[in-house]
């Protein structure tokens, strides 16, 4: 049996359960990863900075493709 990948949102979703602790969980893993995003972007270059959705699709995009390419084996 293939297992999604335990990473993101959804991953938060499925180890809490459906329903509102589910949603909770995940609302708390997006949050943590763009404030994640946003400190790196901040710190990495510091007189400037590099925004937080670049880091974030960085993080996003790999993951998006495991994902995807691994769902296609079912």
């Amino acid at each position: 049996m293939l297992r999604r990948p335990n990473g993101t949102a959804s991953g938060a979703k499925s180890r809490v359960g459906r329903g509102a602790k589910g949603m909770l969980a995940a609302a708390l893993v997006g949050a943590s990863l763009m404030v994640s995003a946003d400190w790196i972007g901040r710190v990495v270059d510091f007189p400037y900075e590099i925004p937080a959705g670049v880091i974030a699709s960085l993080v996003g995009t790999p993951y998006f493709f495991f994902a995807f390419l691994s769902g296609k084996k079912r």
